[in-house]
């Protein structure tokens, strides 16, 4: 994996619009992904979410880092499919 995988629940709270939600859409519990949020926020140093009682909304910094992730996954997938296409043209050892 080339990214973070933290990014990805990040995005899916954004665009849930609650960290309840997101979690339904995982498959995982709402205090994993307050977990995994918090492990994020902890390893860039910074608070992604203001919390409230009638949800969440992106910090400036989480609106960047939202807009900075969603284009390092794009990023990431479309490096993956071009290394992909690259090993399937050319005949090369697999790993």
């Amino acid at each position: 994996m080339l990214y973070n995988a933290h990014l990805d629940t990040l995005i899916r709270v954004v665009e849930a619009g609650s960290f309840r939600q997101a979690a339904v859409e995982m498959h995982i519990s709402p205090s994993a992904v307050l977990k995994q949020i918090g492990l994020l926020e902890k390893d860039l140093g910074v608070v992604v979410f203001d919390r409230t009682r009638k949800g969440v909304t992106l910090t400036a910094a989480g609106e960047s880092i939202y807009r900075d992730a969603k284009f390092l996954i794009s990023f990431c997938d479309e490096a993956r499919l071009r290394v992909q296409k690259i090993a399937a043209e050319s005949p090369a050892k697999a790993p």
